[in-house]
């Protein structure tokens, strides 16, 4: 079964380790600078959400979910102030053709209308 987890020290190296097939690496960012992109965000006073996918115990993919603006996100556009924003999805190159893009959408989508209102938690 798919499910989203926190990225944190026992998930990150399974994270890291994922990757897109060569012809796909111009369409997403890698997961290490998704992950510090995460980490710029939240110590500049962002919300960003970086979690594995998995499949049960196998990690799949990486999708991150940012809310509003950080103060380094100068080109954002004007529907992010207020809102909540698919930073990245990516599946790896294993494990992509099953669905499970689709899944983690709609994980993420749980994710965001689970958020009724600040400060944020998990």
């Amino acid at each position: 079964m798919i499910h989203l987890e926190r990225v944190n020290g026992d998930t990150i190296w399974d994270i890291l380790k994922l990757t897109v097939a060569d012809h796909q690496k111009n369409f997403v960012a890698g997961n290490d600078v998704s992950i510090i992109e995460a980490y710029i965000a939240i110590t500049s006073n962002g919300y960003a959400f970086p979690f594995g996918i998995f499949e049960d115990d196998t990690p799949v993919g990486f999708v991150m979910i940012g809310y509003d603006k950080d103060e380094y996100w100068k080109d954002a556009p004007a529907i992010a102030d207020g809102n909540y924003n698919l930073w990245r999805l990516m599946i790896d190159k294993a494990h992509q053709n099953k669905g499970y893009g689709r899944q983690a959408v709609e994980l993420a989508l749980r994710f965001i209308r689970s958020k009724h209102h600040f400060p944020l938690t998990m």
